[in-house]
């Protein structure tokens, strides 16, 4: 695990080795190069980063990438639901067994692929070096978004969505090095001892990983537009939810689909009985929770949003839907708690919602009062930046001055790279998935 860490740490995103050297090579030298050879190009560069992210796991991957163009070859030929179900479980198996950077991710790419294909959603590649591009692109390998492979087949490389890949490549930067590392700061700093300081603490570890994950994901956007592909979003302002259900339509929505259209559906969805909906629900959140990991926290956390989703599902989704105020704060407090269970084994989330509740705890102390008044302006500003209006006067803004986005994106660059000097890089949340 050291050197797995170490291999992490060095080419993360937001590393100085990637963004002054390995991402600045690799556009001269695609941009340079003929169209014919530039995604045999990527491809190269694809494994060099895995290679540096996670050593001999390259050969997993790439065993993985050719039994499922293989697989999905056979599969556009006979529709032979045995090897279906023989491809789904050797992607379980290596997922399960395997504990690679990436696994989770590529492992449910290529199950969707596998599905779609038979299905006849989409046509199998039968160029090799295509598909493995797609299985091992370096934008999204790690940590997602989960891009189904009709996603990644169109290519187009203009100026205006390179641009707007540097926006969104910027922003995700600025939010990692900026609120992600402040908030983990933060998340270290206000532990448990008082009640004022485990609301503080809960609050921290939920926008940590927010912002850490929004960062990631808008930096693989940014990235894959780069080089002509549009990925799918994989956030929506998931702090402005109303309801549990509404925050997972708008959190991780990639990994949300995935299990929507690949087990709800399969199962029966939304069309059957009461009670074969609630299993379907708990179905899903068993799952989406081991996905996250077998430690017994992940299912807790798993079946604690079922139980919150099958209850809207059947019982009050009406009701919050007529009254949003009260809506908003119960999907905030639900999810808050929620997290709890994502971050720490089940003894200490526990004993944190337990000093949350006040038990056991004095409500606040000197020390706890004082980091609370030091860091609320933060997390205040970590809220603003997580809703609509930020986007919305930040729109404004350009559309009233020529140049305000460069210089926007000029300012956010320099703090982001001073941050990420001053204080180092810690590995995105979801590089242990």
């Amino acid at each position: 695990m050291p050197a797995l860490f170490w291999y992490c740490t060095a080419m993360g995103f937001s590393t100085v080795t990637f963004l002054f050297y390995f991402l600045p090579v690799c556009l001269a030298v695609w941009y340079v190069s003929k169209r014919s050879v530039r995604n045999t190009i990527l491809l190269s560069a694809s494994l060099l980063f895995y290679v540096l992210t996670a050593g001999n796991y390259v050969v997993l991957l790439l065993f993985s990438g050719l039994f499922n163009w293989w697989c999905g070859g056979r599969l556009s030929q006979k529709k032979e639901k045995w090897l279906l179900y023989c491809g789904i479980g050797i992607n379980l198996f290596v997922m399960l067994f395997f504990h690679a950077p990436g696994v989770s991710f590529f492992s449910f790419q290529a199950i969707a692929c596998l599905f779609d294909v038979f299905h006849g959603k989409v046509k199998a590649e039968n160029d090799v070096l295509s598909f493995l591009l797609y299985f091992t692109f370096f934008a999204k390998l790690l940590s997602g978004p989960i891009v189904r492979y009709g996603e990644m087949q169109e290519q187009n490389e203009t100026r205006e969505l390179f641009a707007m890949g540097i926006m969104r490549f910027v922003n995700g930067l600025f939010y990692k090095c900026v609120l992600a590392e402040t908030l983990l700061e933060i998340t270290n700093v206000l532990v448990g001892n008082t009640m004022l300081s485990a609301w503080f603490n809960a609050v921290s570890t939920l926008l940590y990983i927010a912002f850490d994950f929004i960062a990631y994901s808008d930096m693989a956007i940014g990235i894959g537009m780069f080089f002509g592909f549009t990925f799918p979003e994989n956030f929506n302002y998931p702090l402005i939810a109303t309801s549990v259900r509404d925050f997972w339509r708008r959190w991780h929505m990639t990994l949300t689909r995935f299990f929507k259209d690949y087990v709800y559906i399969p199962l029966g969805g939304s069309k059957k009985s009461a009670l074969t909906v609630i299993r379907n629900i708990f179905v899903v959140w068993l799952l989406t929770g081991l996905w996250h990991g077998i430690e017994l926290h992940y299912v807790v956390w798993g079946l604690y949003f079922g139980l919150f989703v099958a209850l809207e599902k059947c019982l009050v989704g009406k009701w919050l839907d007529r009254h949003t105020g009260i809506a908003h704060l119960y999907t905030l407090l639900v999810v808050i708690v929620g997290f709890v269970f994502f971050q720490k084994d089940i003894p200490d989330a526990l004993a944190q919602l337990q000093s949350m509740a006040g038990i056991g705890v004095p409500l606040l102390d000197e020390l706890s009062l004082y980091y609370a008044k030091s860091y609320l302006p933060f997390l205040l500003f970590a809220l603003f930046c997580g809703i609509p209006l930020f986007s919305r006067l930040y729109h404004r803004l350009t559309q009233r001055w020529q140049y305000a986005e460069v210089m926007v994106m000029v300012v956010l660059f320099v703090v982001a790279v001073s941050f990420l000097l001053q204080g180092g890089f810690t590995p995105f949340v979801y590089f242990r998935y």
